[in-house]
C-alpha cells in the first residue's frame, strides 16, 4: 500500500466519522437558528409558527400589490 492509499482511506474514515456525528447531534435542525426556537412547538404540532407568520405577512402584502394593478 502507497501513501495515496493511505490518503483515500484517512478521506473516507473522515467522513464516516463527519456522518456519524452529524446524525448522533440532537436536536439540530433548520430550526436552530430560529428566532423562536426557546418556545417553539412545531416538534410537537408539526406546524412551525414563524413559517405561518412569514407566508401570512407574504401573502397579504401580495394581495395588496394585486389590489393596486
Amino acid at each position: 500500500m502507497g501513501v495515496s492509499d493511505f490518503v483515500i482511506i484517512a478521506a473516507v474514515a473522515a467522513v464516516f466519522v463527519l456522518c456519524v456525528r452529524r446524525l448522533a447531534r440532537p436536536n439540530r435542525s433548520e430550526c436552530a437558528s430560529c428566532v423562536s426556537r426557546g418556545m417553539c412547538t412545531s416538534r410537537f404540532t408539526g406546524r412551525c409558527h414563524a413559517a405561518d407568520d412569514m407566508v401570512k405577512r407574504a401573502d397579504d402584502a401580495l394581495g395588496k400589490a394585486s389590489d393596486h394593478e
